[in-house]
């Protein structure tokens, strides 16, 4: 019977290894079951700013279209009313929304290097305002063509 406690005593021991196999492997994965949660929101609302950028990423977006539809002018004949208007180059035009007017602002830029934003009203075609880059703020420097 001396085989009894020899079987008894390995048992034992490959019972409480296993267990330390066991516990090892539940050990790993509580360690690695944070890692695999979503990290909390961060103090400073970054997540939350995200979310906000996106919405008015998203408005913006509906707007330009909006705009977009009621435009009768394509942003090159925009420029070239612009261009009639005031000499040079143009060098940006983009579609917006003016006094609830819908206007390209064209930004002219003549041989000497001045820039001037020219507004065109985007279903007419008519030169509704200009804008120099000399100082001052714009309500000193912007014409009204009504």
């Amino acid at each position: 019977m001396q085989k009894f406690p020899t079987v008894l005593a390995l048992t034992v021991a490959l019972g409480l290894g296993g267990l330390g196999v066991l516990g090892a492997h539940a050990f790993a994965q509580s360690a690695q079951a944070p890692a695999a949660q979503s990290a909390p929101a961060a103090p400073n609302g970054e997540e939350k700013s995200a979310e906000v950028r996106e919405g008015k990423e998203a408005d913006e977006a509906q707007e330009a279209a909006r705009l977009a539809q009621e435009a009768k002018l394509t942003p090159k004949e925009a420029e070239a009313k612009a261009l009639a208007a005031v000499p040079g180059s143009a060098v940006k035009t983009e579609l917006g929304d003016e006094n609830e007017r819908v206007v390209y602002e064209v930004h002219v830029q003549d041989a000497s290097g001045k820039r001037t934003e020219v507004k065109v009203d985007a279903k007419t075609g008519d030169v509704v305002g200009k804008e120099t880059g000399e100082e001052g703020g714009p309500d000193e420097n912007f014409e009204h063509e009504d």
